[in-house]
């Protein structure tokens, strides 16, 4: 699990029981680790470290362009399984460096916020895109039906691809198989179980 959030967010709490779990940033809407279920181990920090048979580390970066003054940092965090890479960014709030590209290296699935307000937005997020050049796109933070604050529409984002598909799904299995061959954008549909 990723960046476990809590009531204020407008979203049921996710019933499952998380082996590990990750927190990018100590904001309630991604930390609240005391409400996940079971016994996880978390992780917070960016030493490369085995998670099951998951390769995980983080690469330190920024919850806003001010070097964090303004909301503090924020863990980009990297897994390796299956000979494929994903990145979750948290909520990166500025275009990554040179030295952050690097430490990220080639990125095959992109987990991306994209809805502004408290990270980057549409456009800052279509450049982070262009930086890592990754295969498979899952745009994320951005305004649902139940979300309780305002952030942008994804549609602002999809708009700068021309290979974007609105899933209808609010679960993806992804293989080095089922991998797009050009890079595509697949918006995830948001799962409300009541």
């Amino acid at each position: 699990m990723t960046d476990p959030f809590n009531e204020k967010v407008g979203y049921l709490l996710p019933e499952d029981a998380p082996d590990y779990v990750t927190v990018s940033h100590e904001h309630y809407d991604h930390s609240s680790v005391g409400l996940v279920h079971g016994t996880p181990h978390v992780k917070r920090t960016p030493e490369l470290e085995k998670l099951g048979d998951v390769l995980t580390y983080g690469v330190e970066s920024h919850h806003d362009t001010e070097g964090g003054t303004k909301r503090g940092k924020n863990m980009v965090f990297v897994f390796e399984h299956e000979g494929m890479r994903l990145a979750h960014l948290g909520d990166l709030g500025h275009p990554l460096s040179a030295s952050q590209l690097e430490e990220l290296g080639q990125i095959d699935v992109l987990l991306i916020p994209v809805g502004g307000v408290y990270t980057i937005d549409a456009q800052g997020a279509c450049q982070v895109v262009k930086q890592l050049a990754p295969r498979l796109i899952v745009p994320m933070h951005y305004k649902t039906r139940d979300l309780a604050f305002a952030l942008g529409e994804v549609q602002e984002f999809c708009g700068g691809f021309s290979n974007a598909v609105f899933s209808g799904q609010c679960t993806l299995n992804i293989t080095p198989a089922t991998l797009p061959r050009e890079q595509q954008v697949v918006v995830m549909e948001y799962c409300n179980r009541s």
